[in-house]
């Protein structure tokens, strides 16, 4: 089965439902790439994000499981192509967004790092690879 890359949104009104929840989520962390938590106590809500990638299946199997439990809303949202590969152009000219004018990129040098904006380039004689890049895992 083809993958898809999507997103989901929890809404959490009832409290003793995130044992549950948190369960039903281990389960399935094998779609799950990032999770935010945003306890709103004070509101009496909790909301967590959540960015996945899967297949139909397996998405709709956790949005299944956690849209039962009392008191716990989920909404998903998925992408429109599937098996959606980084940095390749849309099959089909109608896969583009009409809103984004068309790419202009070139294609990617053969540099190990995935972006060099902000750093110093490589004819840079200040720049070093002994000192340690500032950019974050990823």
């Amino acid at each position: 089965m083809e993958k898809r890359i999507g997103g989901a949104l929890i809404l959490i009104e009832r409290p003793a439902s995130v044992p549950q929840l948190n369960q039903i989520l281990s389960d399935h962390g094998g779609i799950i790439l990032a999770r935010q938590g945003l306890p709103l106590t004070d509101r009496g809500l909790r909301i967590i994000s959540l960015v996945l990638e899967g297949t139909n299946d397996r998405i709709g199997s956790l949005a299944g499981k956690v849209g039962r439990l009392p008191g716990v809303t989920i909404k998903t949202l998925l992408s429109a192509t599937k098996e959606a590969r980084h940095g390749s152009p849309p099959s089909r000219p109608s896969d583009r967004n009409p809103d984004e004018p068309p790419s202009t990129d070139a294609p990617p040098s053969s540099d190990t790092h995935s972006s060099t904006e902000g750093r110093p380039s490589s004819d840079d004689p200040s720049s070093s690879d002994a000192h340690p890049s500032t950019e974050g895992p990823g």
